[in-house]
């Protein structure tokens, strides 16, 4: 399951990602839970997914970050080999860590 937010325009929502639609998740669950990130936090999962609402094609909206409200971001470099050779660097035993 692909879980992505989104634009469309006038709103700001979350859905499931299948083939070239969305499927709005946000508007079914509570309103206190207006991000991914929220919603994930209070619960829901791909098991939890019921209600679903609004379907909207891909090329109508605008993929936003899966979580646009992030606590912390965590950064992996030099994590695949094409990378590392673009940057003229050795390909290392462990990909870097770095916040």
């Amino acid at each position: 399951m692909k879980i992505s937010s989104y634009s469309n325009g006038s709103t700001d929502s979350y859905g499931i990602v299948e083939g070239e639609t969305i499927i709005d998740l946000g508007a079914s669950q509570d309103s206190r839970q207006p991000s991914l990130h929220l919603a994930i936090a209070a619960g829901l999962s791909a098991d939890s997914v019921g209600a679903r609402g609004r379907t909207f094609a891909l090329k109508d909206v605008i993929l936003r970050p899966p979580i646009p409200d992030p606590h912390k971001i965590i950064c992996v470099g030099l994590n695949y080999r094409a990378h590392a050779a673009e940057g003229g660097f050795e390909l290392p035993a462990f990909p870097s860590v770095f916040m």
